[in-house]
């Protein structure tokens, strides 16, 4: 009973990291869409949000998956031990990349030239959004191949 109430809070965990990243992906496709200026600022109010909003998310999600899923992986062999390097590897690299978006998010506020820096908001944004969605598909078919996907 309480691994079947563990596996839907970290179900239900997973899909609001997944709805927030796709409202940031939503709110930096808006910005490419709207380049004046005027129209920017409400979608760069969205884009800090939402990307403040992961940024609390994506370690604590991190942390606790490494503890409650890709621990008890690591133990059951080799091939496990290897998929779950390979997945903390990449969570320290979306941690990087998701201090970048931040930083860029912080320049921001100040910058003479708003322009330059949004779109230095929308790369960061989009590159960390497309590496964070490759990284949970990747790892979801690894677990399923593993057979300890969550149910």
């Amino acid at each position: 009973m309480q691994r079947t109430v563990e596996r839907r809070s970290d179900q239900d965990e997973r899909e609001a990291l997944v709805g927030q990243l796709h409202e940031l992906e939503s709110a930096l496709q808006e910005l490419i869409h709207y380049p004046e200026m005027l129209a920017n600022q409400a979608v760069v109010a969205q884009v800090y949000r939402y990307g403040r909003q992961l940024a609390k998310m994506v370690p604590r999600y991190f942390q606790k998956e490494e503890k409650s899923v890709l621990e008890p992986v690591a133990d059951q062999g080799p091939e496990g031990a290897a998929f779950v390097r390979e997945m903390r590897r990449q969570h320290a690299r979306l941690g990087q990349k998701l201090s970048e978006l931040a930083a860029a998010m912080d320049e921001l506020e100040d910058a003479e030239d708003q322009e330059q820096c949004i779109g230095e908001v929308r790369r960061r944004g989009q590159e960390f959004a497309r590496q964070l969605a490759s990284h949970m598909g990747a790892e979801e078919r690894g677990l399923e191949l593993l057979g300890k996907a969550p149910r």
